[in-house]
């Protein structure tokens, strides 16, 4: 395995693919064939991602559920977002740009 992504974040990859006119198919089939695999969210997920919420957050769903997943699997994030750099208790984060 290459690589490997959250359902709820393959659904925003998919849907911004659609939003920019690319056919989600198509970019699922590309992404795949470079090794990423779909991990599913699981129950331990949705719970650790409702841990790392607080008030005030500028953290969506998808980005609570990447981090929980990265801590499942015991692996850093990578993002755009700098906002996920200061997550207390969560996984280490790499900045991409």
């Amino acid at each position: 395995m290459d690589g490997i992504i959250g359902a709820a974040n393959w659904s925003e990859v998919l849907q911004k693919a659609r939003q920019h006119g690319a056919q989600p198919g198509v970019v699922g089939r590309l992404l795949s064939s470079f090794g990423l695999q779909v991990a599913d969210v699981t129950a331990g997920d949705a719970e650790r991602a409702a841990d790392l919420w607080n008030p005030g957050s500028a953290l969506s769903l998808a980005d609570r559920l990447c981090l929980a997943l990265g801590l499942r699997l015991g692996v850093a994030v990578a993002t755009t977002d700098s906002a996920w750099q200061p997550v207390r208790d969560g996984p280490t984060v790499i900045l991409i740009r």
